[in-house]
């Protein structure tokens, strides 16, 4: 028997109102605005949990670019790994290279 039971609801009737509206060149009808009653892009359904005996409903908003879910419709994405390509990797040094070939079975 399962402790946790979570179901992911994702909202296709505003999928397809934002679709017609982009299509059509109209503004989105206002239910399926960001904070309209029915604005949000997925629901997270907590059917069951044996360890706190909570059952949420969590909406949730998805940012396309950085392929997150939203808390609010508001928020801002958080970066998931730190990288820079400002900075670009540095090449061995030759003194490293020659101890390292030097090393090398059959060398």
């Amino acid at each position: 028997m399962a402790t946790t039971v979570v179901e992911v609801w994702r909202n296709k009737a505003r999928e397809k109102a934002v679709a017609r509206a982009a299509q059509a060149g109209e503004a989105l009808p206002e239910k399926y605005q960001p904070v309209g009653a029915d604005g949000m892009d997925t629901m997270l359904l907590v059917h069951k949990q044996n360890a706190t005996g909570k059952e949420p409903a969590i909406r949730l908003w998805f940012d396309q670019d950085s392929t997150q879910f939203l808390g609010q419709a508001n928020h801002r994405p958080r970066p998931m790994v730190s990288f820079s390509i400002a900075t670009p990797r540095q090449p061995q040094s030759s003194a490293v290279s020659a101890t390292s070939e030097a090393s090398r079975p059959g060398a």
